[in-house]
């Protein structure tokens, strides 16, 4: 069975998408028993499974079992005696009346007791008692597992292979589910014998539970499994195997962007969010090494919120390069952190040269060896952005002149980009 200003380490990929589908919960039965372990004593990795009477019983009902007596499979393969695969599955127990001539321990598999009535096989050869003998197997049984945790999944689903015979709706298998207030029962059809009569046949299933299932802490699931004692009946009963639940991840904060570039010889740091859910805060992280983080900043959250957000800070210890990464914090919190990312700061202030300066208008610019400008723009003291900028692509160019002639006698500012750092230089023109 069973790099974003100077780049980013990675793309934050599905880390900045609010939605990835995943599974979350499942159960295989794995419990190494070959033959007559109770359902009710097995305690699994999620914790443990419940058997509960869910209508009348008789003195000896048939029995959930977990074990390989019944071999799980794959959707389309027969049932089988015990392999390596348990599976839960609707057996006798000892004390059942057909038990002396078709199972007298208990538990063969998904073989169950139908019943026996008089002058039938049993009574005729003396293995029971004739007058009714047949309300003792009544069963009306049901094993219900432990609490599912779908907290933070929307569009949950639930997978499992079963293969399920009996007498029409008289003796059946349903599933269940419980999603904190009530249990909903959900009809399986008789799976199909195929080339596999009389085994039985693993089929495939899959439901996709309602609304009331997102988000929410105490789903269960269960099975339940009934027959009458009539004496009429078809093995196999009920057995299923694989339990899978999967569900769309909500993550609390659906992040669009993070990014880091060098102003002026200081670290700006930008990210901006979709949406938002229970968020506190941010905390910022920074590292030399990728492996060592120390905390340099926290930025306030917007709780709930469905709009787009921006969000900035500013970090002063300029180093020649260094990584940050968000840590994003709920209201009971819980965290989540965000792939790192990366940027490296030159000291490129000293390496551009402006000349002459003041000056009427014209101004020389000049880089040192090895340093490309990408783009010049221009603002005026209120920082509002003024005439057209120049761009020179991701090529650049070492020198340029930058005419402002036609502005008015004052300061400006210069705004040079090189690679994705950013320097300011001031100008006067005069006239």
């Amino acid at each position: 069975m069973k790099r974003l200003a100077l780049t980013s380490l990675l793309f934050l990929s599905l880390c900045i998408s609010g939605f990835a589908q995943t599974t979350f919960w499942t159960e295989a039965f794995e419990n190494g028993c070959a033959s007559g372990c109770l359902a009710s004593a097995y305690v699994g990795p999620n914790g443990a499974w419940t058997v509960v009477t869910t209508g009348g019983n008789g003195s000896c009902p048939n029995q959930f079992y977990i074990s390989c007596a019944e071999n799980g499979g794959i959707a389309g393969s027969c049932g089988a005696g015990c392999g390596s695969d348990e599976a839960l599955h609707i057996a006798n127990q000892a004390c059942s009346p057909w038990a002396p001539s078709f199972c007298p321990t208990g538990d063969c598999g998904a073989a169950y007791d139908a019943g026996a009535t008089c002058g039938g096989f049993c009574c005729g050869f003396g293995l029971c008692t004739c007058g009714g003998v047949g309300a003792n197997v009544i069963s009306n049984r049901t094993a219900r597992s432990p609490v599912i945790n779908a907290t933070g999944y929307t569009a949950v689903s639930v997978s499992f292979v079963y293969m399920e015979n009996g007498q029409a709706a008289l003796d059946n298998a349903d599933f269940e589910y419980f999603d904190g207030a009530v249990w909903t029962t959900i009809a399986l059809a008789k799976s199909p014998a195929g080339g596999c009569a009389p085994q039985g046949q693993w089929t495939a299933f899959t439901f996709n539970f309602p609304a009331s299932i997102n988000n929410n802490p105490n789903l269960r699931v269960g099975f339940r499994w009934t027959n009458n004692g009539d004496g009429a009946g078809a093995d196999p009963s009920f057995a299923v195997d694989d339990v899978t639940i999967s569900g769309t991840v909500v993550l609390p904060v659906d992040l669009i962007s993070f990014d880091a570039s060098c102003e002026n010889g200081l670290v700006k740091l930008e990210w901006s969010t979709a949406s938002e859910e229970n968020n506190s805060h941010f905390v910022i992280e920074k590292s030399m090494d990728v492996v060592s983080w120390q905390e340099i900043g926290r930025v306030g959250g917007n709780g709930n919120s469905n709009i787009i957000r921006q969000y900035s800070y500013q970090d002063n210890d300029i180093s020649s390069i260094a990584y940050y990464r968000l840590k994003q914090v709920d209201m009971n919190g819980s965290f989540k952190y965000y792939n790192p990312i990366s940027v490296t700061c030159q000291n490129i202030a000293n390496e551009i040269n402006l000349h002459p300066n003041p000056s009427n208008g014209i101004f020389n610019i000049s880089a040192a060896d090895g340093i490309l400008i990408n783009s010049i723009s221009t603002t005026n003291i209120q920082g509002q952005s003024i005439l057209q900028s120049k761009d020179f692509g991701t090529n650049g160019t070492n020198q340029t002149t930058m005419d402002l002639s036609a502005l008015e006698a004052g300061i400006y500012f210069l705004k040079i980009q090189v690679g994705n750092s950013w320097i300011t230089k001031q100008v006067v023109i005069t006239q």
